[in-house]
């Protein structure tokens, strides 16, 4: 899709908004895949923890006694982190599943909001596994302390530094190849489903 396109596509999808009949989601519709969405952010989480703390242990810079202590406190810390995140990250699965074919740059969107995630995992990636190294000194902590040397930290420095990186990427990223106009058309679309929303009640 050329710019040109794309621009045209924008056109055609702002004036339809407003005539769309929305589809009605089942229950399972609904929740399925927020539950779906909620296990692979812990098992990407999980993944990139347990590469980082192989290689910690085998270079000897992480005690393994404390290794059911850490990976318990992160099921509540990532769920926590997944409540900032997760909503924003479901409202667009449920745009995809709610408009079906309607709108033209609807696989465009959607696309675009993957390749954002993407760029967030890496950063987080990243600042969590060199935070981790540098915090984390051998055989030092005590199991009981959570993991509070290295991991919390790492955790924290991650999410938050990650995500601020990664909204710069994207206003700047937004900003070269013009894309503010393409996520218009979400804004369009959720307001569109608010006022049908009052409508009903």
């Amino acid at each position: 899709m050329n710019n040109l396109e794309l621009q045209q596509n924008i056109e055609d999808d702002l004036k339809a908004i407003p005539n769309i009949k929305l589809s009605i989601l089942s229950a399972k519709e609904a929740y399925l895949p927020l539950v779906y969405l909620y296990l692979k952010f812990m098992g990407v989480l999980y993944s990139i923890l347990t590469v980082n703390v192989i290689f910690m242990t085998c270079i000897g810079r992480y005690n393994p006694n404390r290794l059911i202590t850490d990976y318990t406190g992160c099921i509540f810390l990532f769920s926590v982190f997944f409540l900032f995140i997760g909503p924003t990250i479901n409202s667009y699965v449920m745009f995809g599943k709610m408009v079906q074919y309607k709108l033209k740059t609807k696989e465009f969107i959607l696309k675009k909001v993957r390749d954002f995630t993407y760029i967030y995992i890496g950063f987080y990636s990243l600042l969590f596994s060199v935070t981790f190294f540098l915090r984390c000194a051998p055989y030092r902590a005590d199991p009981a302390d959570f993991g509070f040397n290295g991991l919390i930290p790492a955790t924290f420095f991650g999410f938050i530094v990650g995500g601020i990186i990664t909204s710069f990427v994207i206003n700047s990223e937004m900003e070269r190849l013009g894309l503010g106009a393409v996520f218009n058309v979400t804004t369009e679309f959720f307001k569109h489903k608010e006022r049908l929303k009052k409508g009903l009640n």
